[in-house]
């Protein structure tokens, strides 16, 4: 009684297709959350600028500023000035004074994440 012990061809081609189509699944899900967690950090770095400038700039100089800095923005968190984008556009503007702004921040997984200037 000859007996063999091992696997057959077929069953190591399918655990082999099987936990490639798991690794593929991880990967791709791994993808898809770098990408939430970018637009996560550039939706707080966008939000910290609006209370910023709404909550501690305005109210200190009456105004809003022509264009927006860590110099000028101390509050918000300085590590977000270096990985987020966002797009300040100052209007009604005189003298490097605005009275109005929007923010705009674009995001991967979303449509363009966007805040103004609340009015007065």
């Amino acid at each position: 009684m000859n007996i063999k012990k091992g696997f057959t061809l077929p069953e190591v081609v399918a655990c082999i297709a099987f936990f490639s189509f798991i690794a593929i699944i991880v990967a791709i899900q791994s993808f898809n959350y770098s990408d939430y967690l970018r637009d996560v950090t550039t939706k707080t770095f966008l939000n910290s600028v609006y209370y910023g400038l709404t909550e501690d700039y305005y109210p200190t100089h009456g105004y809003y500023p022509a264009s927006i800095s860590a110099d000028i923005l101390p509050t918000v968190d300085q590590s977000l000035w270096d990985t987020a984008t966002i797009y300040y556009e100052p209007a009604n503007c005189t003298n490097n004074k605005c009275a109005e702004f929007t923010l705009r921040a674009p995001l991967i997984k979303e449509s363009d994440f966007i805040k103004s200037s609340p009015t007065r």
